[in-house]
């Protein structure tokens, strides 16, 4: 076996949801994590592991949502840190302006982008906020938006995708398919090496960002498809032609399936 990838036990963590739940019976907006095997939520004062730009914004966050008009129609949070810092908030009723107040008011105070998640897709508070993260080693920029999977340890994604390129040392020339390839975590640092990238995942949103990415980053030899990877794939067209790696980084049940 390979030694396990092992990053700093502290600090690491750029991507945090945190549950919020309104308690009618004693009239209290419950906020923090969930408990393990549970619906229990655990208030908490702080989190050691989220990167630093995101620990004070955790520790001012359940008084901001003790403030809004609405507890009853708040849902979770989501916390990211990336090319800039983010807080999501998911609601289930529209926010009034005194709300949308104070939530641009803490965020601009802590230097953070505010995402809204009404009806629809999530959206920044902020006309043309961009938002994404680098893979630093291979000069590249991913946009993100919350909701899109990201692994949560940035320093340990980079020594992943370096390893798996180091296992399959693809060579100039060759043609390389990357199943679950979610944003373009691995297809992109691949096409830096590959001749062609066959990229394909299930959920259609994240093959057109990821497309948008590759073109962000001027590759043009990786190629995005949406199919249903727990069905047989040989009949598909971008399957004919063969490849010389294969890379699969399915979710938790995936290789299951």
């Amino acid at each position: 076996w390979a030694a396990p990838l092992v990053g700093p036990e502290f600090a690491y963590r750029r991507r945090a949801r945190i549950a919020v739940r309104w308690d009618a019976k004693v009239r209290q907006l419950q906020v923090g994590f969930r408990a393990e095997a549970s619906q229990e939520i655990v208030a908490i004062d702080d989190c050691v592991v989220l990167v630093q730009p995101l620990q004070p914004i955790l520790r001012g966050l359940p008084a901001l949502l003790r403030q809004l008009g609405k507890p009853q129609a708040l849902g979770h949070v989501e916390l990211f840190s990336g090319s800039a810092e983010a807080l999501l908030l998911r609601h289930t009723a529209p926010l009034d302006e005194a709300d949308l107040l104070l939530l641009r008011t803490f965020c601009a105070e802590h230097g953070a982008q505010l995402w809204l998640h009404g009806e629809g897709e999530p959206q920044a508070d902020e006309v043309g906020a961009e938002l994404g993260f680098a893979l630093q080693r291979w000069q590249l920029q991913l946009a993100y938006r919350p909701g899109d999977f990201v692994q949560v340890n940035g320093p340990v994604n980079e020594a992943m995708v370096a390893q798996a390129l180091d296992w399959l040392a693809v060579r100039p020339g060759e043609r390389v398919l990357d199943l679950f390839c979610g944003l373009g975590n691995f297809a992109l640092p691949l096409a830096r090496q590959a001749a062609e990238v066959v990229a394909v995942e299930g959920v259609e949103t994240m093959v057109a960002r990821a497309a948008v990415n590759a073109a962000g980053n001027g590759l043009d030899n990786v190629h995005f498809f949406r199919a249903d990877l727990s069905k047989p794939l040989a009949d598909e067209a971008w399957a004919g032609g063969g490849f010389a790696a294969v890379l699969l980084d399915p979710p938790r049940d995936g290789a299951l399936q």
